[in-house]
């Protein structure tokens, strides 16, 4: 979705730069609840011993998945 936004704004006639800054800070609120969401959500399967390693992954997974969204995918596309 941070590709798209900013593929429409740079439609707009904004800088590829300024465009990428934008989808960024537009997308970066869903991202971080989303992420918060599945960590507290999961949170609660940790001590059990039969899921708790299942919850350590899915936290885990849940919380790199965010931070390369957020950081890694819009430096690539600029």
């Amino acid at each position: 979705l941070i590709v798209d936004f900013a593929r429409e704004h740079e439609k707009q006639g904004w800088s590829r730069e300024k465009s990428v800054r934008e989808a960024g800070a537009l997308r970066l609120r869903p991202i971080l609840l989303t992420t918060l969401a599945i960590v507290l959500g999961t949170a609660i399967m940790v001590p059990d011993p039969v899921f708790g390693g299942l919850a350590i992954s899915l936290i885990f997974g849940a919380v790199s998945s965010a931070v390369l969204t957020v950081f890694v995918v819009p430096l690539l596309y600029r």
